[in-house]
């Protein structure tokens, strides 16, 4: 009797050893589904001249849906995407033909593209003593602008607001106990500290990288957006920008992959947004040189210099209204009407009204002036991981409790637009979406993975069965694991519209490297090895999730954890 007591408990162990590290039968099956040689293959093609960088609306965009889309099929994923209609052939002219309808792995929609018009123009209006002034400022001699998909025009007080930011868990806040609402801020680059980097400010706001400093400029924009100012007016305090203006220097523009005497191509040329049906203004962002920045700022008390100087040493905002000072502004607008697509594909489990999404975006920046940004890590790297999951989850031959959406989102680079589109127009209800998994960038070592095994996943930490799953699945992988559990989990990818609303969701990223945005961003820097247990990893954490009873546990009290942020 003992003896079959010691052996239930022994088994028992084994039972429980076993689904803790996700070798059950099943799963392997999936796992031997994901091979080096199958990720290589298709990180090649998506990443070739052949699909031209696949930006939005392009004709290499469009190649590389059909490419997904055909791998769906093959896969035996069933389309989730829109309903097209399909007339029969009628055998005479007398007959009438009739239609039926048929579900498509394409999910369509339709963008505005725009860009500056010729009719630009900004007047500064100020009190020269007992004189009321105009001074009329001409586009690319004193100032640039990125226009919205619209036409404007309109005079606004102008408020002093240093470097626009506010961080709560630094205690800084330009905007505080000031009214922006209806004005147009005047904002300098850059962050307290950027210019003395031994002072307590850099210290404190220093990005580590240029993807930290991409996500401050944008933390910028955000703040702005939510102040409610109608846009802001940028002061560069690192150098003269009209120098960027010069139209008579022969090759003037050098970056590492060009030189000449014309702009190189940036990748960000054509601008696009969702139409909607609802008209959401948003704020100019205008630079400006530094003599509209001085008739801005006389007689106010500002000085740049050391305002940025005192702001190093005490971390102290000293945000004000100009007094006396309004800025005009008039925009053109040259636009146009655009579609892409989204492509989607699901597995129907028992359930069919829960689903989980497995995403990442397919786009990327384009081809511009004979270059090519191939994005081969940003990120045809995350559209073969949903790829590869998929193979893995029919591979187990077992129907799933969930339904298993899988998503490659059009639209990324031009601000999250095809997972916007899908959070407002999704395949089934909102509410039976259960969780969403993020793929971005994960194939390239970031510069302090030595070893080239690092990857981080941010998660909701209020869905606490998350880091226990990452963190007993990765014992399967041997990744080196860096988790931030966020309760509010954002930022400039594809799980955000998820997380906005209340979506649980866990966001894969390798690491930031220097061909970030570059047309450098080759296939051959690829980690493959790392890539594939990545993909690994998200598949294990798809398949627990995609079975168990119900919904994810949540806890409204669980606290963040880990890094800010994990690179």
């Amino acid at each position: 009797m003992k003896r079959i007591k010691t052996f239930i408990v022994i088994l028992g162990i084994l039972l429980i050893y076993s689904n803790l590290f996700g070798q059950t039968e099943i799963e392997k099956k999936g796992l031997e589904a994901i091979t080096e040689k199958g990720v290589l293959a298709q990180l090649e093609f998506l990443s070739s001249d052949w699909t031209e960088g696949r930006e939005t609306a392009s004709k290499g965009n469009d190649l590389a849906a059909d490419y997904i889309a055909g791998m769906f099929k093959v896969y035996g994923l069933k389309p989730a995407g829109d309903f097209e209609t399909i007339r029969t052939r009628r055998r005479s002219i007398f007959e009438f033909a009739p239609s039926r309808k048929k579900r498509t792995y394409f999910q369509n929609f339709q963008l505005i593209e725009y860009k500056p018009g010729d009719n630009i123009c900004l007047k500064v209006h100020y009190k020269d003593g007992n004189i009321k002034r105009t001074v009329i400022f001409n586009y690319k001699t004193d100032f640039v602008i990125n226009v919205s998909d619209y036409a404007e025009e309109y005079t606004a007080p102008v408020v002093f607001v240093g470097y626009g930011i506010t961080d709560k868990e630094k205690n800084y806040d330009d905007f505080e106990n000031i009214d922006v609402k209806g004005k147009l801020v005047l904002r300098i680059s850059g962050y307290p500290g950027h210019l003395d980097t031994t002072s307590n400010a850099y210290k404190v706001f220093r990005p580590k990288d240029r993807m930290e400093l991409y996500r401050l400029r944008r933390k910028k924009n955000e703040s702005l957006m939510k102040s409610g100012a109608i846009g802001v007016l940028e002061i560069n305090t690192t150098g003269d920008i009209s120098r960027s203006w010069v139209t008579n220097k022969p090759y003037r523009w050098k970056t590492p992959f060009y030189e000449g005497d014309t702009p190189p191509p940036t990748g960000y040329e054509r601008r696009m947004k969702l139409v909607t049906d609802k008209f959401i203004p948003e704020p100019a962002v205008v630079q400006i040189s530094n003599r509209i920045a001085n008739i801005l700022l006389k007689g106010s008390g500002i000085n740049i210099e050391k305002f940025e100087k005192n702001v190093a040493e005490n971390l102290t905002p000293a945000s004000r209204i100009l007094v006396d000072k309004y800025v005009s502004i008039k925009t053109s607008v040259n636009s146009k009407v655009v579609s892409t697509q989204n492509v989607l594909g699901y597995i129907e489990g028992e359930n069919p009204d829960e689903i989980i999404v497995i995403g990442g975006h397919y786009d990327h920046l384009g081809k511009h002036k004979g270059y090519i940004w191939n994005g081969s890590d940003d990120n045809a790297s995350g559209t073969v991981a949903v790829m590869e999951i998929a193979k893995a989850f029919m591979a187990t031959g077992v129907k799933p409790k969930k339904s298993v959406v899988f998503a490659t989102w059009s639209g990324e680079e031009k601000g999250l637009l095809g997972s916007k589109y899908f959070v407002d127009h999704p395949f089934k209800p909102l509410n039976n979406i259960v969780m969403n998994i993020n793929f971005d960038m994960i194939s390239r070592d970031s510069e302090n993975d030595k070893e080239g095994n690092k990857v981080s996943a941010t998660y909701t930490c209020h869905a606490v069965q998350l880091k226990e799953f990452l963190e007993t699945y990765n014992k399967v992988t041997g990744l080196d694991l860096s988790l931030r559990g966020s309760s509010k989990p954002s930022g400039g990818s594809d799980f955000a519209p998820f997380a906005a609303k209340n979506i649980p969701i866990i966001a894969f990223m390798a690491g930031f490297h220097p061909d970030y945005h570059q047309p450098t961003d080759e296939v051959n820097k690829a980690n493959i090895k790392k890539m594939t247990k990545i993909i690994k990893l998200g598949f294990l954490n798809a398949w627990k999730v995609a079975n168990l009873e119900g919904k994810l546990i949540w806890d409204k009290n669980a606290k963040e954890t880990g890094p800010r942020r994990p690179f």
